[in-house]
């Protein structure tokens, strides 16, 4: 995402982003994510205009920490960035995952592959969490203080910020 993000989003403006990396980057160490992961969030905020929240989707090697109300690494490591620089965040894994424990939802309507992709059921669920974060965010903002905010030095100072993308035959 660090990669793709001037290209596939930053030059489009978006007003809003969503960011979820913490299922797919769960087999690198942590050092590698938080680099990584906050190369990207300054990319993003670095024009000023953008606001992003951070997500959180469900894979099932996380179950096992989740259901021992443990927050998973992957998780830890993003959210030690989303405070740094008061992001926003949304776990709607846990959500989903909570759904399922009340009988609002089963697991095969969530998962159907028993692993990671939600379909329709599942997909609404994590739409749910979202839409509620947005309602609430946005009777908040409504009050809040709308001066600038300055985008505060980096957590970790290797952060990938400055990478870009090579073409292929460079």
């Amino acid at each position: 995402g660090v990669f793709r993000v001037e290209n596939h989003i930053i030059s489009k403006k978006c007003d809003l982003v969503f960011v979820e990396f913490a299922v797919n980057d769960q087999g690198q160490k942590t050092e590698k994510r938080i680099r990584t992961r906050e190369g990207l969030l300054r990319k993003l905020l670095s024009g000023g205009r953008t606001d992003v929240v951070i997500v959180y989707t469900f894979s099932r090697n996380m179950y096992g920490e989740m259901k021992e109300n443990k927050v998973p690494q992957t998780i830890l490591d993003f959210e030690l960035l989303a405070n740094h620089y008061q992001l926003s965040s949304v776990w709607m894994g846990l959500k989903a995952l909570n759904d399922v424990r009340q009988g609002k939802m089963k697991w095969k309507e969530w998962l159907p592959d028993g692993r990671v992709h939600p379909e329709n059921r599942g997909s609404l669920s994590y739409a749910e969490s979202v839409i509620q974060y947005l309602e609430d965010a946005l009777s908040v903002e409504a009050n809040a203080d709308k001066t600038d905010k300055k985008l505060p030095a980096p957590y970790n100072d290797k952060c990938w910020e400055q990478t870009y993308q090579l073409p292929f035959e460079k």
